[in-house]
């Protein structure tokens, strides 16, 4: 069980609130892809957010927004999840995000010989491999977060420790960088 008592200060989105996320980590989850899921859940909270039951739901994203009157506004994935999965979620979900938890080079490939619906709308959000093996060995019972996003950096200082990221944001057909 991770709990984290965050302060996020979104200067990008104009949020600035104090937030508290309870999680159970799931046997089969890796410390990354824990990390990167609270990191989709920060980096897109607004009202209605909310995480998934875990790896062991296949319906459902790991993250998503829906609005008052239940409709999903938002299908956040985290990882690297086929690209039947993507193409599910693009019908279902206005906004689909994908926040992977090591490098997308394959699975990119895959994807865009799938064709994914939509592909073009899906945005995928890299931190790159250090920085979430860092915010991943900080993830321990609990733990304080203070998140800062300005003109798309990401700052983060956990427990003491701070360290900053400009993730790459991009379509998900957006061609590879050599």
């Amino acid at each position: 069980m991770v709990r984290l008592t965050i302060t996020l200060s979104d200067e990008d989105r104009s949020i600035w609130t104090e937030l508290a996320l309870v999680t159970a980590v799931h046997p089969s989850e890796t410390e990354e892809f824990l990390a990167a899921r609270c990191l989709a859940w920060c980096l897109r909270w607004e009202e209605g957010i909310q995480l998934s039951n875990g790896v062991s739901d296949t319906d459902e994203p790991a993250v998503s927004v829906r609005a008052l009157d239940g409709e999903l506004t938002s299908w956040i994935e985290v990882g690297l999840p086929e690209p039947d999965r993507l193409h599910k979620a693009a019908k279902r979900a206005p906004r689909v995000s994908v926040f992977p938890h090591r490098a997308t080079g394959p699975w990119r490939e895959r994807c865009r010989a799938a064709k994914v619906h939509k592909a073009s709308s899906i945005e995928v959000v890299e931190f790159g491999t250090e920085f979430l093996t860092w915010v991943a060995s900080t993830m321990h019972g609990r733990s304080r977060w203070d998140l800062w996003v300005s003109m798309g950096e990401v700052r983060i200082a956990i427990d003491g420790q701070e360290r900053a990221v400009t993730p790459r944001v991009s379509a998900l057909d957006d061609p590879l960088e050599v």
